[in-house]
């Protein structure tokens, strides 16, 4: 496995920037909602949506109705 540098390709940056646009605006894109669970009485069953593959998107602790 090797590492992805975007700085390696930076000379195809804008072209890639437009081919994605173009595929989210036609629905060929798909983009995940993050999984949110509330409250800090929640991180167990965070921890173990993440180690078990339960979550969808980013799994993400939301610890107050302040920071959505």
């Amino acid at each position: 496995m090797l590492p992805f540098w975007i700085s390696d390709y930076q000379e195809h940056l804008a072209e890639d920037m437009a081919d994605l646009r173009r595929r989210y605006l036609d629905g060929s894109l798909k983009v995940r909602s993050p999984h949110i669970v509330q409250g800090m009485a929640s991180v167990p069953q965070a921890l173990q949506l993440l180690f078990n593959g339960g979550n969808h998107g980013k799994l993400m602790v939301q610890l107050s109705e302040y920071f959505p």
